[in-house]
C-alpha cells in the first residue's frame, strides 16, 4: 500500500521490482490514488512492466480519490498472465500460468477496522461476495489472497476482525504471519507516539504451503508511506502435464471443483 504515488513511491516501486535476483518478480500495488486517465504514471515508472491497472474511485463531489491498484508483472511473462478482476473496486485479480500450474492471485485493499464489535459489515461481506465468485469462477490449481487487509489478528473484540478471520477460516486459507515471524507491517504517530500494526498479509491455500520458500516484511528508509512492503517467495510448483487424450481422464486440481474436505485434505495425499 502506497498511498499515493508520486516521484520518491514511483522509485521505490521500480526498486522493488529489481530486487528479487533470479526469482521472477510480481507487484501489487494499492491505494495509489490514479484516476484511469493517469496510468500512463505507472507505465512510465515502471517501463519494463506489463501493467493490469485499476483506476481509484472519486466522487462526483471531488475530493481525493479512494485507492486506485495496479498489479506489475516483467515484459517476459506477460504472456503467461491473464487478468480476472472483478468489477469490485478494492480487488484485483490475476492467473499465472507456467510449469503446467496456474495460480490465482488476488491483490485487496479491505475497508478500515472500526475497532469495535458492532460494525456496519455491509462493505466487508461485499467484498467476501466479490472474493468468492472470482474464486468460483476462475480455473486454477493454487491461490494466494495479498493486500492490505485492514485485519490485526491481535484485536480480540473487534467485529471487523472476527469476519475477516471467519471467511479466511471458511476458505481454510493458512495465514503468512502464523508461519513467519515478522514485527509490523504498518505505523502511524498520534501525540507524538508511533503505534505499530500488522495489517498487511498473505493468505494462501493448503496446497501452496509446501512451496512457499519465504515471507517476510522490508523496513525501508525510502519508504515514505505508514505501510510496509511485504513480500512472498514461492517456488512455482510443476504439475506434469497429461496427454489431451486423455485429460478427461486426468484432470488437474480445480479448487472451485473441490468438496470442503477434499479442500482440507489435499495435501494428504
Amino acid at each position: 500500500n502506497s498511498r499515493g504515488f508520486d516521484v520518491q513511491k514511483q522509485t521505490l516501486c521500480k526498486d522493488l521490482m529489481n530486487i528479487t535476483g533470479i526469482k521472477i518478480p510480481i507487484l501489487c500495488n494499492q491505494e495509489n490514488f490514479l484516476l484511469r486517465n493517469n496510468s500512463y504514471i505507472v507505465d512510465k515508472a515502471l517501463p519494463n512492466c506489463h501493467i493490469i491497472f485499476k483506476p481509484a474511485e472519486k466522487d462526483f463531489f471531488g475530493g481525493r480519490p479512494k485507492n486506485g491498484m495496479f498489479i506489475a508483472v516483467p515484459d517476459c511473462l506477460k504472456d503467461s498472465v491473464r487478468d480476472v478482476s472483478p468489477s469490485h473496486w478494492r480487488l484485483q485479480a490475476i492467473t499465472v500460468s507456467c510449469n503446467n500450474t496456474t495460480m490465482l492471485i488476488i491483490s485487496s485493499y479491505f475497508p478500515t477496522d472500526p475497532k469495535t464489535v458492532q460494525f456496519d459489515d455491509g462493505p466487508l461481506q461485499e467484498i467476501f461476495e466479490s472474493l468468492k465468485e472470482t474464486i468460483d469462477r476462475t480455473e486454477f490449481d493454487y491461490f494466494c489472497l495479498t493486500g492490505d487487509i485492514n485485519t490485526n489478528w491481535l484485536r480480540q473484540n473487534s467485529g471487523h476482525v472476527k469476519a475477516v478471520n471467519q471467511f479466511v477460516e471458511e476458505l481454510n486459507l493458512v495465514k503468512s504471519w502464523d508461519k513467519y515471524d515478522i514485527d509490523f507491517t504498518h505505523s502511524h504517530t498520534i501525540d507524538d507516539i508511533t503505534h505499530v500494526s500488522t495489517i498487511d498479509h498473505f493468505l494462501w491455500n493448503q496446497c501452496l504451503t509446501p512451496f512457499i520458500e519465504e515471507c517476510g516484511v522490508l523496513h525501508l528508509v525510502e519508504n515514505n508511506s505508514d505501510h510496509e512492503p511485504i513480500y512472498c517467495v514461492i517456488n512455482v510448483p510443476t504439475v506434469e502435464s497429461t496427454n489431451h487424450q486423455v485429460s478427461n481422464q486426468n484432470p488437474k486440481p480445480s479448487w472451485k471443483r473441490s468438496t470442503k474436505y477434499e479442500k482440507e485434505n489435499c495435501c494428504k495425499n
